[in-house]
C-alpha cells in the first residue's frame, strides 16, 4: 500500500545518507593521516622583537623557532642576528614583507637551511637587507632566491663578504622581479653557486649584481641581464671579483642590459649582447680579463627578425679573448669600438653577418688579433 511504499523509500534514503556520511568520514580520516605523515600545513611565523638572536625561539611569534614546514618572516622592521646553527631547517625565508621600515638579517656564522623560497623584500614596498659575512646558506627546492620580489617600492639588498658561501642547489636567482622594485647583490668576498638561471632585471627595472671580490659561479643554465622588454639590469665586475657561467651570458636579452668590467675576471661559454626584439645591450671593459670559450657570439640581434636589437661593445683596456666566432651586427645592429687593451678572436670576426644585420668596428688603439687560419 501507499504507507508501505513511503516506508521503503524513507529507509533507502536513510541508508544512502549514512553511506555518504561513512564516505566523508573515510576521506577525513585519510586527510588526517596524511597530515600526520607530512607535518603541519605551511604557516608564516613572524619575527617578534626589535633585535635579537635569529636562532632563539623566544624572539619569534609563539615563542618557538619556525618549524621545518614554516615560513620564517622578518617583517616588523626588526633585526635578527645569526652566528650559530638554527634548531632546524625552514621552508622559506622572507626578509621584509609589507613593511617599509628596514628588515634585516645579519649572518656571521652557522648554516642556514632553506628548502624553498629565499626572498629579500618580498612585497608591499618592503625594505629588506641581508648581510652574509660568515657561515653559509644551503638553499634547496625549486623556489626562487630573489631580491626585490614584488610590490612597487620594494628594495632588497644582499651584502656578502669574508669566506661565506651561498649555495643554491635548486631554483633560480632573480634580482628585481617586478617593475618598481630594486634588487641588488653586492660581493666583496665569499662564493655564490647557482645551479640554475641567474637573472638580473627579471621582470623588474632595477637589478644589480656587483662583484668586487669573491666568486659568482653559474654551474648550469645561463646568466641573463634584462630578461624581458622594459626590464633593466646591470652586472659590474671589479677588484678581485670573478663571474663564471658554464653556459651563456646574455647582456640585454630583451630589455636594457649593461655589463662592465674594470678589473677581475669574467668567463662564459658564449656571449650575446642585445639579443631580441628592441633589446639594448652594452659591454664596457676597462680592465681585467674576459674569456669566451665557445659559441656563436653575437653583438646585436641573436636570431632572424631581430633587426631592431642593438649591441654595443667597448674595449678600453684589459684582455678580451673569444675562442670562436664573434659577429658584430648579426641580425641586428652591432657597434664594436676598441681604444686599448688586447682583443683576440680564434675564429671568424664577422661585421654585418646576416641579412638585415648592420655592423661597425672601430679600432683606435690597442691590439685586435684574429688568431686562426680563418678571415675577418
Amino acid at each position: 500500500d501507499f504507507e508501505t511504499m513511503k516506508r521503503v523509500i524513507r529507509d533507502k534514503s536513510e541508508r544512502r545518507y549514512m553511506m555518504r556520511l561513512d564516505y566523508k568520514s573515510v576521506l577525513v580520516s585519510w586527510a588526517m593521516c596524511l597530515l600526520a605523515l607530512t607535518g603541519s600545513v605551511t604557516a608564516q611565523v613572524n619575527w617578534n622583537v626589535a633585535s635579537g638572536d635569529f636562532c632563539d625561539g623566544i624572539n619569534w611569534a609563539g615563542g618557538v623557532f619556525p618549524a621545518a614546514t614554516n615560513i620564517a618572516a622578518i617583517q616588523n622592521g626588526g633585526t635578527a642576528n645569526m652566528s650559530s646553527n638554527p634548531p632546524n631547517a625552514i621552508t622559506e625565508l622572507w626578509i621584509g614583507d609589507g613593511n617599509t621600515s628596514s628588515n634585516t638579517l645579519n649572518q656571521s656564522g652557522g648554516t642556514l637551511l632553506v628548502s624553498n623560497y629565499f626572498l629579500v623584500a618580498r612585497s608591499g614596498g618592503a625594505l629588506g637587507v641581508y648581510n652574509l659575512s660568515g657561515g653559509d646558506v644551503d638553499k634547496t627546492g625549486s623556489g626562487i632566491t630573489a631580491a626585490g620580489w614584488s610590490g612597487a617600492g620594494s628594495s632588497g639588498i644582499v651584502y656578502m663578504s669574508g669566506s661565506s658561501l651561498f649555495n643554491t642547489r635548486g631554483g633560480e636567482v632573480w634580482l628585481s622581479c617586478a617593475n618598481g622594485t630594486h634588487g641588488e647583490w653586492n660581493m666583496s668576498g665569499g662564493t655564490v653557486i647557482v645551479s640554475n638561471w641567474t637573472a638580473v632585471g627579471r621582470g623588474g627595472d632595477d637589478g644589480l649584481l656587483a662583484i668586487g671580490g669573491g666568486l659568482w659561479s653559474n654551474t648550469a643554465a645561463n646568466v641573463t641581464i634584462a630578461s624581458f622588454a622594459g626590464n633593466r639590469g646591470k652586472i659590474i665586475v671589479s677588484g678581485s671579483g670573478t663571474l663564471y657561467s658554464k653556459n651563456s651570458i646574455y647582456v640585454g636579452e630583451s630589455g636594457t642590459g649593461l655589463m662592465m668590467a674594470s678589473n677581475g675576471a669574467i668567463s662564459c661559454a658564449a656571449l650575446n649582447i642585445g639579443m631580441l626584439g628592441s633589446a639594448a645591450g652594452t659591454l664596457i671593459q676597462e680592465g681585467g680579463v674576459i674569456t669566451v670559450t665557445g659559441g656563436d657570439n653575437r653583438l646585436g640581434g641573436n636570431a632572424s627578425g631581430n633587426t631592431n636589437a642593438y649591441g654595443y661593445c667597448s674595449i678600453e683596456n684589459g684582455i678580451f679573448s673569444v675562442n670562436n666566432n664573434f659577429q658584430f651586427g648579426a641580425y641586428g645592429r652591432g657597434i664594436y669600438e676598441q681604444s686599448g687593451g688586447t682583443a683576440s678572436f680564434a675564429s671568424w670576426p664577422s661585421i654585418g653577418r646576416f641579412s638585415g644585420g648592420y655592423g661597425v668596428a672601430t679600432i683606435s688603439g690597442g691590439t685586435f688579433n684574429q688568431t686562426s687560419g680563418n678571415r675577418l
